[in-house]
């Protein structure tokens, strides 16, 4: 994941388009810095649960979502605002 959003990312969840939940942070330490990169890996994504949610919220309180995003067909995932 690629942090393209000209701002410093607190956080970042990932979460299936059908759940109410959002689940754990998925960036590996405190903060993201625009530019940066990072890697992770999470469980469930199959072809009948391709549609995932982000949600990302800045160093600034903000909170920017991307919803319906299909990880069956990508390998990686560049945020922007």
């Amino acid at each position: 994941m690629t942090n393209n959003t000209g701002m410093i990312l607190v956080d970042v969840f990932i979460s299936p388009s059908a759940s109410d939940n959002w689940g754990s942070d998925v960036i590996p330490k405190d903060m993201i810095l625009d530019g940066e990169t990072f890697d992770f890996t999470f469980t469930g994504v199959d072809p009948e649960h391709c549609s995932w949610d982000i949600l990302f919220t800045a160093d600034d309180g903000n909170k920017y979502y991307m919803r319906g995003v299909d990880l069956c067909s990508i390998t990686s995932i560049t945020l922007s605002k």
